[in-house]
């Protein structure tokens, strides 16, 4: 640590017309520790301008250290804010994070797309962000979040959700969720849908059930005319499956009215590894 290299930082400034249209700034910083090297680098590029306003810049930094000759550490760039017509339009930024336990990585942070407009109006962004985590060496879970939100007229009109994947027990997948939220709109009314997954959780590494649950809901001249269904599926004992519960209810309009119907399920039930018996049930009624 004592023989730190490092390089200063370089920055350079253009000028048009007496205005900063431009600042370019680049800092390496390296260190070492056992011949590897546990220091990082960051290259900066900010902050150029159009018409005496800013319209950009770019960050870019990329930062890496290790522990017992391993990397440890993370990379991260960011694309960060860029401009039309005075108003923000769109930024870009990209988070990539690493890092290691015994010799393993137990862990990364994903990727980040956001805000863009027209006319003076957000108009979408895109998030995603991608975190996966190890327990002894295994990776044991990670968390996906997707949010995508896109507007017409100055209005949202839609989103989409949220996913948890993959968690696990004893270095075995042992469940996971997943939840995703769809919606839209139309004249300032949503229309779209709503979907959540909840899946696939063990007991003694093997798969004893999982649950889903679907809500599926539209619209037709602001009124609700979709469905809903929920189903749960395929929970075991002793390793076998020994059963599954599928409820799904379906409603639907015409004219603001409800003409559909409601459909429960419910089958397949076991003893022993055998099945025993099931019951279906499927009330409908219309009005």
């Amino acid at each position: 640590m004592d023989s730190l290299p490092r390089v200063t930082p370089a920055i350079v400034g253009i000028s048009d017309y007496e205005r900063v249209v431009g600042v370019f700034g680049l800092a390496i910083v390296a260190f070492c520790d056992n011949e590897e090297v546990v220091g990082w680098v960051w290259l900066s590029i900010d902050a150029f301008c159009d018409n005496e306003r800013v319209v950009g810049w770019v960050g870019l930094t990329i930062d890496a250290f290790c522990d017992n000759a391993r990397v440890v550490g993370w990379v991260g760039l960011v694309i960060v804010a860029f401009c039309d017509n005075d108003g923000v339009v769109g930024w870009v930024g990209l988070v990539i994070v690493a890092f290691c336990d015994n010799d393993g990585v137990v862990g990364w942070v994903g990727l980040t797309i956001d805000a863009f407009c027209d006319n003076a109006r957000v108009v979408g962004w895109v998030g995603l962000v991608i975190v996966a985590f190890c327990d002894n060496e295994e990776v044991v879970g990670w968390i996906w979040l997707t949010i995508v939100a896109f507007c017409d007229n100055e209005e949202d009109v839609g989103w989409v959700g949220l996913t948890i994947i993959a968690f696990c027990d004893n270095e075995e997948m042992v469940g996971w969720v997943w939840l995703t939220i769809v919606a839209f709109c139309d004249n300032e009314e949503v229309v779209g849908t709503v979907w959540l997954s909840i899946d696939a959780f063990c007991d003694n590494e093997e798969m004893v059930g999982w649950v889903w649950l679907t809500i599926v809901a539209f619209c037709d001249n602001e009124r609700v005319v979709g469905w809903v269904g929920l189903t749960i599926d395929a929970f075991c004992d002793n390793e076998e499956m020994v059963g599954w519960v599928w409820l799904t209810i379906v409603a639907f309009c015409d004219n603001e009215e409800m003409v559909g119907w409601v459909w429960l399920s419910i089958d397949a039930f076991c003893d022993n590894e055998r099945v025993v018996g099931w019951v279906v049930g499927s009330p409908s009624s219309s009005r």
